[in-house]
């Protein structure tokens, strides 16, 4: 009698049992990871598709892996949408079971390939280059793919062919991952409706079905077996052998575990049981990784809570899935000790739910996660109507002050938060203007020449209702702050088929050579400049060391130095004896300037062409036929190119004088060996032509550094530096001044290079041969 009573304890720990509860909660920990690593390549490619790209994307693009994301009226109906296909199934399943065994066989195979990819793409890794196949309008395809649909479609066909329920639960298995990794539940809001009515869908349907169809609905369509399809074609055929040897197929609609203990009895658990709790768990995981990657502090709300140590340090996905172990477990014991079906949901969500909103409370994360926490609000139409990114900031900044008295306020206040850290932008914005770094300067200073700082009238600044507008500065580049400069690797296919060619400049050397980088940013008292600190020159000085750090040189920074100073420290460093044995050198200066000069920190002029000729192949014979690149930022004098419109340019013909040929076969040639000139291999980039100002963002840096950081680290691993300066030249001249100074509104840039190479220049990032 006793044991009698506790039989349903003892079942708890059958090998059916265990396995439901194993395969499950590891079903749901992976389909999430899955989802995980989804965004994030997904996010990994929207960056490297926008680094070079000047207009805005779209907010409302679709994604293009499949992944759909369920909305509130999606939510709401997806139960009742639920209950009709388990009506369907019920009255007609005899008449469409091959129907159903079909798509389920074509839906299986496709969800448990995409289970399969992550194991094929390490085992091809080694002997397969990662290129797509093309297969007419099939599509593109790796051979990681092709190699996951192949052994997917041999796993079906096995269990159309043997009805095995070990190949039923795997494919089973593959539609569980798939759901939950390309399903997304955008917010906490979502996840309630959506779990709420699935609840009372499940309870319906297990409980009350039976007294108006005279059924257990739920069980009786996860339980009936569905005819083999191979079966009928086989009776269509007369072939009575084939006929009695196809078994009937369970549809993989849900995991079944028979007991190895007790002969006849097994454990069944619905894909909905995994999957629906399996969406809210992606959802956490994927809000604890966003949460971690933007350092959001939790806040309590008030009044406030106690400081329960151990609820802060657990994650929302550690919580919900000890919820989702205990109302498993919990709705075993039910059916255990009831002896009846049960509908698991009555369980999950309760245990799943409930914690997690009482932990997001405690936290302070409830108002954020109930609120799609990681998906960007939908941009107005008015601002979605402008076409690039510089242009929707300027129209929101405008739009502010007429959006209530507190609303530029509280834009300031959210900026100034400790989780944004965008305060330099408030100090622009108020009057403050500061440096990413933290360094004053003058607003009042009207002339903009080499900064490019973009200023517009913002009335109510200060938080006043009306009143005067007044000036104040704000960055609308692309990026705040210093790139993330991350340069993309060279092929060794690559390498071998351009290196093995005489056309080219040697470079293996690990490190490539030395890079000198000169930055002046500040300017001492007693000279006229003390009032023009180059704010946003520090943030070049950040991406250009990176880059060329990681291009493979060695750098060294000559920051803020007299003009004695730089002439002593590039002329020690034109004489390095390391140039012996380098590839190339580098010599990049950013200051203030003037034509063919710029200012060191006491406001003394160095003499461009001087520098130059320190590294001439007299002057620095270690560097004598290797390349030699020169970067300097800084004005070429006081005008402003304000742009004009392009005609169309006719064929001219010949470029060349008249005289050309003439004079060229009129020259006389030395008998001996020809001497080479003194000022071969080099490159001399400007970031504007002689005359002109640059311009520069006192936030993100100067366009020309801008531009080239972001092509380099592109584009380095397969391009010659000529063509990487061209693309260069287009993304400065693209770009336009937007500043309240008239005289400098519509200021246009264009670079110049002077080419003085003999071969093709290719960085190679990553080899190290």
């Amino acid at each position: 009698m006793s044991d009698t009573n506790y039989d349903w304890a003892y079942s708890l720990v059958d090998s059916s049992r265990v396995s439901t509860f194993l395969i499950s909660i590891l079903l749901i920990v992976y389909g999430s990871f899955r989802s995980l690593n989804m965004d994030q390549e997904e996010n990994q490619e929207k960056d490297q598709d926008s680094l070079l790209s000047t207009s805005a994307t779209p907010a409302n693009k679709q994604n293009e892996n499949g992944v759909q994301t369920i909305d509130s009226t999606q939510a709401m109906f997806l139960p009742i949408g639920a209950s009709v296909s388990l009506l369907v199934m019920f009255f007609f399943f005899d008449s469409m079971q091959v129907v159903f065994a079909l798509c389920t066989a074509v839906l299986a195979t496709v969800a448990f390939a995409f289970l399969l990819l992550p194991m094929c793409q390490y085992l091809i890794r080694p002997c397969s280059s990662g290129t797509k196949i093309s297969f007419g309008c099939c599509g593109r395809f790796t051979a990681a793919e092709l190699m996951s649909f192949a052994i997917s479609m041999g796993i079906v066909f096995i269990w159309i062919f043997t009805g095995h329920w070990l190949l039923m639960d795997a494919l089973a298995m593959g539609l569980c991952v798939a759901m939950i990794a390309f399903v997304r539940l955008p917010s906490l809001k979502v996840s309630t409706l959506l779990l709420s009515g699935l609840l009372i869908y499940d309870v319906f349907w297990v409980f009350f079905s039976t007294y108006i169809f005279n059924a257990n609905v739920m069980v009786k369509v996860a339980t009936r077996p569905a005819e083999n399809p191979v079966g009928i074609v086989a009776q269509k055929l007369n072939l009575p052998r084939a006929v009695k040897d196809a078994p009937q197929l369970s549809l993989p609609g849900k995991l079944v575990f028979p007991s190895y203990h007790n002969n006849g009895h097994f454990s069944m658990l619905g894909l909905g049981d995994i999957v629906m709790p399996g969406l809210l768990l992606c959802f956490v995981m994927r809000y604890d990784h966003w949460k971690k990657k933007h350092g959001v502090q939790e806040q309590p709300p008030k009044p406030m809570v106690p400081n329960l140590t151990v609820v802060h340090k657990l994650t929302y996905f550690h919580c919900s899935l000890i919820g989702y172990f205990i109302g498993l477990l919990t709705a075993t014991i039910a059916s255990e000790v009831y002896r009846a079906a049960q509908p698991a949901l009555l369980y999950l969500v309760p245990f799943t739910l409930l914690p997690l909103l009482t932990m997001a409370y405690l936290k302070g994360d409830l108002k954020r996660m109930w609120n799609e926490p990681f998906l960007a609000p939908t941009l107005p139409k008015y601002l979605e109507s402008k076409a690039t990114l510089r242009e929707k900031r300027k129209a929101l900044l405008e739009l502010l002050p007429r959006r209530g008295p507190q609303a530029f306020q509280a834009f300031c206040d959210a900026l100034e938060h400790e989780n944004v850290k965008q305060k330099y932008i408030v100090d622009q914005l108020l009057g403050r203007a500061t440096t990413p770094e933290g360094a004053s300067s003058n607003v009042q200073e009207t002339r903009q020449i080499e900064e490019g700082i973009s200023q517009i009238a913002i009335s109510g600044a200060s938080g006043e209702p009306s009143g005067p507008s007044t000036p104040a500065t704000v960055s609308l580049d692309d990026t705040d702050g210093p790139i993330q400069v991350n340069v993309e690797p060279c092929t060794e296919k690559f390498f071998h088929n351009m290196n093995s060619q005489e056309i080219c400049y040697t470079m293996v050397k690990q490190p490539r050579g030395l890079a000198c980088v000169v930055s002046n940013t500040v300017f001492d008292a007693s000279t006229e400049l003390k009032d023009k600190p180059r704010n946003g020159g520090k943030v070049d000085l950040k991406n250009i060391t990176t880059l060329f750090k990681k291009l493979g040189f060695v750098v060294r920074e000559l920051c803020d130095k007299t003009a004695k100073e730089i002439k002593d420290g590039i002329q020690s460093f034109a004489n390095d004896e390391a140039h012996k044995t380098a590839n190339c050198c580098v010599v990049v200066m950013m200051s203030h300037g003037v034509p063919e000069h710029i200012y060191g920190r006491d406001g003394q002029l160095v003499n461009i062409p001087n520098i130059i000729n320190m590294f001439n192949n007299t002057n620095c014979t270690p560097l004598r036929g290797k390349p030699k690149l020169f970067f300097f930022q800084a004005c070429r004098g006081e005008t402003v190119d304000k742009g004009t419109a392009v005609p169309a340019v006719p064929d001219s013909g010949s470029l060349l004088p008249s005289n050309f040929l003439e004079n060229a076969i009129g020259q006389d040639e030395p008998d001996g060996a020809p001497d080479q000139p003194s000022n071969t291999d080099m490159l001399i980039c400007y970031p504007t032509q002689l005359g002109n100002v640059s311009f520069r963002n006192p936030a993100c840096g100067s366009w020309f550094i801008q531009a080239l950081t972001k092509v380099f680290m592109n584009r380095a691993k397969d391009q010659t530096v000529l063509s990487m300066m061209t693309t260069v030249n287009r993304l400065v001249s693209e770009n336009t001044a937007s500043t309240s100074d008239p005289a400098y509104r519509g200021g246009k840039q264009s670079s110049e290079c002077i080419h003085r190479l003999g071969k093709e220049l290719y960085f190679f990032p990553g080899i190290t041969k």
